[in-house]
């Protein structure tokens, strides 16, 4: 399948909360910027995961990493509420790893997208990111994460978060500290926005 195909037809189909737009913003970036190495920390059911790794497939170079623990325990104690930490216990994760593993098979993008099931917090970050999005826990695991893996991203590259005004402060909190590590807010993107290196 197409880039464009893979956008308008199996993407919107996918659990997650990436709306169609976000989804072409990412995979616009790829295009664009032609990163050897994208990251994605929280891929649920992949509906950013696969746009990434389309946009990879589309251009012929670089992958797209994939790192979710799929654990319901993990996600659940990511959450600041409640209603949102009994949602997240009762989710088959596993359901959702093993049917993107499958979908990446059937669209033939395993050259383009890693799946990684494992904690952020669990694995190194690669030496040069030229694409990374920043959307497992959020509270102040985001905070970690952008500390551990915002540093290898490289000049002229793009960070995007999500959900920037999640209860308790913690993705703001990360997007705090990308400026404070000189990346620059280009726009706001859905619930969260897009930063690039200087």
């Amino acid at each position: 399948m197409t880039l464009q195909e893979i956008l308008t037809t199996v993407q919107p189909s996918l659990p997650g909360w990436c709306d169609p737009f976000k989804a072409l913003t990412l995979a616009s970036i790829v295009i664009a910027r032609r990163p050897a190495c994208s990251v994605e920390i929280g891929v649920y059911g992949g509906s950013s995961f696969i746009a990434i790794a389309a946009a990879h497939q589309a251009i012929g170079f670089g992958q797209v990493l994939g790192i979710d623990a799929w654990d319901a325990e993990v996600a659940a104690q990511a959450q600041t509420e409640i209603p949102s930490r009994e949602w997240w216990r009762i989710q088959d994760l596993q359901k959702l790893y093993h049917e993107l593993d499958n979908l990446l098979e059937r669209l033939k993008l395993r050259d383009f997208g890693q799946l990684m099931m494992n904690r952020s917090n669990n694995v190194g970050a690669p030496r040069s990111i030229g694409l990374l999005h920043v959307d497992g826990g959020h509270n102040n695991q985001a905070v970690t994460d952008v500390q551990r893996f915002a540093p290898n991203v490289e000049p002229g590259g793009f960070v995007v978060t999500d959900d920037t005004n999640w209860t308790g402060g913690g993705v703001q909190r990360a997007e705090q500290l990308l400026i404070s590590m000189r990346f620059r807010k280009l726009y706001a993107l859905g619930t969260g926005a897009v930063f690039i290196r200087a």
